[in-house]
């Protein structure tokens, strides 16, 4: 039979959100590896509390290592990855139960729906595939120090996405800062991704700093070939520039390239 470790790294302020996630996920899985990147003792105590694997790691401004090095402590034969402001509903909790003890070693790789924010009545506001389970055969690493992706390699017919959600939902306010000083920090570094140059002028233009996020925006544009979705949003942005300041024909310039990247970007500024 196999089995499915859930890996999870956690740091400060996370004690309520992570009690919050193993209450959601109990019973489901055979190892729980928690990844303590903090000295606080709240976080600590509710990390000791429910982890079967606890392990300390020292924070290094880099999300990737410390997931990395989270998954590298997983014995079981598959991993499932959560934050520690994820959860499961209940729903979904029994059918992932019974998705482990059915289909779940049919495939290297299991997408799953992530609500990534509700509406006021609790409906999806915005709902994403995201990988979430992945074979335990050191070939699934993390990449990037921030805005991480799981690199998803593996033979044709061997991915799947199930109807299986999960449920984000923070409690501690969301510091837009952190997000900017890790991406400099990495945009800074020579031979940095245009993954990075993305998220860098996009957190930048979306902060309020629109001047400075405008060149990188353009730059990461005008590159090479790169995630069309990505582009388009940049596009939007740009865009978005030049409707405030009143220049409706770069608008036009704008949209359309948008468009190019992605159709249903045709009548975003409308």
């Amino acid at each position: 039979m196999p089995t499915l470790a859930l890996c999870v790294i956690t740091g400060p302020g996370d004690a309520s959100d992570l009690a919050r996630l193993m209450e959601s996920v109990k019973g489901v899985f055979d190892e729980i590896v928690i990844t303590v990147t903090t000295p606080e003792p709240e976080v600590n105590e509710v990390a000791r509390r429910y982890a079967t694997n606890l392990c300390h790691f020292k924070w290094c401004d880099d999300f990737s290592m410390a997931r990395n090095f989270c998954f590298a402590q997983a014995k079981s034969s598959f991993i499932a990855w959560l934050d520690s402001d994820d959860f499961l509903k209940p729903e979904d909790r029994a059918k992932l139960i019974e998705y482990k003890n059915g289909d779940m070693a049919k495939f290297d790789v299991v997408m799953m729906p992530y609500i990534y924010s509700s509406n006021p009545d609790g409906t999806p506001a915005m709902v994403l595939p995201r990988e979430r389970i992945v074979i335990n055969d050191n070939t699934h690493r993390w990449h990037e120090p921030i805005h991480e992706y799981l690199s998803l390699d593996c033979p044709d017919g061997k991915m799947t996405l199930v109807d299986i959600m999960v449920t984000h939902g923070r409690n501690k306010p969301f510091d837009p800062a952190r997000n900017l000083m890790l991406l400099e920090k990495e945009y800074r570094r020579p031979g940095h991704s245009l993954r990075c140059e993305f998220y860098y002028g996009k957190e930048l233009f979306d902060s309020g700093r629109v001047l400075e996020a405008l060149p990188v925006l353009t730059k990461y544009i005008d590159a090479g070939p790169e995630f069309n979705d990505n582009k388009a949003s940049a596009c939007i942005r740009v865009a978005k520039y030049w409707l405030d300041a009143g220049k409706y024909e770069l608008v036009d310039v704008w949209q359309t390239r948008a468009s190019s990247f992605h159709r249903r970007t045709q009548n975003s500024m409308c």
